[in-house]
């Protein structure tokens, strides 16, 4: 049953079938501007020259930044909404993947209604999030790292981002590093096991590994990476 339903959607394409070109060629269905703020705590004791040499020579850091500061104003964009009543929505039709237009029309056909919108500049807030993160270094090359994702309230022209809490172990050296991690979506109530391993410049992981062999109601992906590094040249002592 549906007591009230009040919605934005976009007509413009998705950033799915958004092209390279599209994205350098300004061909983008919005533009607007966004920044991050934040700063890390490193505790280094007194370390040997050999040890100075390590990849990472802190004991342990902590991180504390504010994300996505900031909005993005789209162009020829379509808000509509409904007044309060019940009725009964048939969930196939809403579905994914289904446009947001699609999601517009079935609605109207489950409560006999023709929604009332208007079309033009839509300004939406990025999902603004306080990020906390520590990481500690229980032997030489393992460190244990835990971050918190906490996204502000947003409103309701605005992109929204899930609560997070992230925990597990990693390994790093000059050539290997992998992790293992436990994520809790807060929101949602769920558990996903994510990792990544980087060999010399490349780089692969996810933050949902199971959700490749099963249905645990979190979208599956990869990442994918490589690092190019440009060393400095020592200088003599």
């Amino acid at each position: 049953a549906i007591d009230g339903l009040q919605t934005t959607y976009s007509d413009l394409i998705t950033l799915n079938q958004l092209t390279l070109s599209d994205a350098l060629f300004g061909k983008i269905p919005g533009n607007g501007h966004g920044f991050d703020l934040g700063f890390t705590y490193e505790f280094r004791p007194v370390a040997s020259k050999r040890e100075e040499q390590s990849a990472a020579r802190y004991l342990f850091k902590i991180g504390v930044s504010l994300l996505d500061m900031g909005s993005i104003r789209y162009k020829n964009a379509s808000s509509w909404a409904v007044p309060a009543r019940s009725g009964t929505l048939n969930q196939l039709e809403v579905q994914p993947p289904r446009t947001p237009t699609q999601v517009r029309d079935a609605v109207a056909r489950s409560l006999n209604i023709v929604p009332e919108g208007t079309i033009g500049d839509l300004s939406m807030k990025l999902p603004q999030t306080l990020s906390i993160q520590l990481d500690a270094q229980i032997r030489p090359n393992w460190f244990v790292g835990a971050t918190w994702w906490k996204p502000s309230n947003p409103s309701a022209l605005a992109q929204h981002r899930a609560e997070l809490i992230t925990i597990g172990p990693r390994y790093e050296s000059p050539e290997l590093e992998y992790s293992l991690m436990a994520n809790y979506w807060r929101p949602m109530g769920k558990v996903s096991i994510g990792g990544h391993l980087r060999y010399r410049v490349l780089t692969v992981g996810s933050d949902n590994l199971f959700g490749f062999f099963t249905d645990n109601g979190l979208t599956s992906h990869l990442f994918a990476g490589v690092t190019l590094p440009l060393r400095a040249r020592a200088s003599a002592q």
